[in-house]
């Protein structure tokens, strides 16, 4: 939220500036200065357009990457603007790694202790961190630390079984509040460890990383497992 409130007041500091081009060098506008005088303060305006639209809008830095992705995509100045400033934040500041939510039982702990496991080679070039509920400090409320780290998700996935799909918590508020937070579904996904009812659930509208009908993971020899798990995060991460 920070970064955003910085972007907008640098942008409202940007179409400021840019005004008062404008008006300081009026008095001085000559045939020859004009031009140059009006294009300073159209590229001061646009710029600082972007930045209030960011503020504005952008309320996550999938919004931000969506915005700049339609922004490079319209020629001149849209591809200039979009190449110079960082979707991540300012140049200089370092990109914050993208979040990936895990929902799971803790019934199913050693199930997400694999999963981290595969996960862990395509976490070390720091552009994805792992989020799951024992990042949970001791007296912290965990229903809204657990609610922070989905609306800060950039993916999404479940580690689906019997009591997964039974915990009120998950179906009531964590489920809707993932299928909420990633609308477009292409980020949001599950894997089925064990046999359940996933039919009935939200589950059956979102596309599983493992896909059934393929029998659930516990169902696998262990290397037919570590095969499994290979072949879900690549999907995940690409």
């Amino acid at each position: 939220m920070i970064k955003f409130i910085a972007r907008f007041c640098f942008g409202l500091f940007t179409v400021c500036c840019a005004l008062g081009v404008l008006i300081l060098c009026k008095p001085l506008w000559t045939s020859n200065t004009r031009a140059v005088d009006a294009v300073v303060a159209v590229v001061l305006l646009a710029f600082g357009l972007v930045f209030l639209v960011i503020g504005v809008l952008a309320h996550d830095e999938q919004t931000v990457d969506g915005l700049f992705k339609r922004i490079q995509g319209v020629p001149f100045p849209g591809r200039f603007l979009g190449s110079v400033v960082d979707v991540k934040g300012a140049r200089g500041e370092a990109a914050q790694p993208s979040l990936i939510f895990v929902s799971y039982s803790h019934v199913d702990e050693e199930w997400k202790k694999r999963l981290e496991t595969h996960l862990a080679p395509g976490l070390r070039d720091g552009r994805w961190k792992l989020w799951t509920d024992r990042r949970i400090e001791p007296g912290e409320a965990w229903e809204e630390e657990i609610m922070d780290a989905i609306d800060r998700s950039s993916l999404a996935i479940s580690l689906v079984s019997p009591e997964y799909l039974a915990s009120p918590f998950v179906m009531d508020r964590e489920l809707p509040a993932l299928m909420h937070r990633h609308r477009d579904r292409h980020n949001c996904t599950w894997v089925h460890i064990r046999a359940s009812s996933w039919e009935k659930t939200l589950l059956k509208g979102i596309q599983a990383a493992y896909i059934p009908p393929d029998p659930p993971l516990d169902q696998l020899s262990r290397p037919l497992q570590d095969a499994a798990f290979v072949a879900i995060v690549n999907r995940i991460l690409g």
